[in-house]
């Protein structure tokens, strides 16, 4: 199972025109990472690309390091 966490393509022109915009995603990314890691989750990758051309960007997230290619025991050690 793996959970996406989205961030602004590019925060810098979000932050240079609304800074009040800017700070809650902050704030809720910090939430969504502090929910997700503290329930085992980790971050495995983070992907960016265009669609319908505007820039997406996520943080993926998995659980107990799937997708990490662990054996179970490492896995465990996260």
């Amino acid at each position: 199972r793996h959970v996406l966490v989205e961030i602004p393509g590019d925060i810098h022109a979000v932050r240079s025109r609304r800074l009040d915009v800017a700070r809650r995603w902050r704030a809720e990314t910090r939430r969504a990472f502090r929910h997700y890691l503290g329930r085992g989750y980790v971050v495995t990758r983070f992907a960016s690309g265009s669609v319908d051309g505007e820039r997406r960007s996520f943080y993926v997230l998995e659980r107990d390091g799937a997708g990490l290619g662990l054996p179970a025991k490492a896995r465990d050690r996260l």
